[in-house]
């Protein structure tokens, strides 16, 4: 498991070596970096595509001890979750 300082990008190549095309454009943003701007995370990590970003989801939810529905919704609606 990743923790707050692992860098989204190296986690992501750990689970999804063969994503080589989304890796390419990651930037080096850590878990903590996405989850104070969780309503940011495509542009934060350099990301386009949906599945990306809920592998993300999952995985900042279980670093946090939180329920994904948690961190959806600080992106879905930042100004309701804290």
């Amino acid at each position: 498991m990743a923790t707050k300082r692992t860098k989204v990008k190296n986690w992501y190549k750990s689970v999804n070596s063969r994503d080589k095309e989304v890796i390419q454009f990651m930037t080096d943003v850590t878990f903590t970096d996405v989850w104070r701007e969780t309503h940011n995370v495509y542009d934060l990590c350099g990301i386009t595509e949906s599945d990306v970003r809920e592998s993300i989801f999952v995985e900042l939810s279980k670093i946090y001890g939180v329920d994904y529905d948690i961190v959806y919704y600080k992106w879905l609606k930042p100004d309701l979750v804290d």
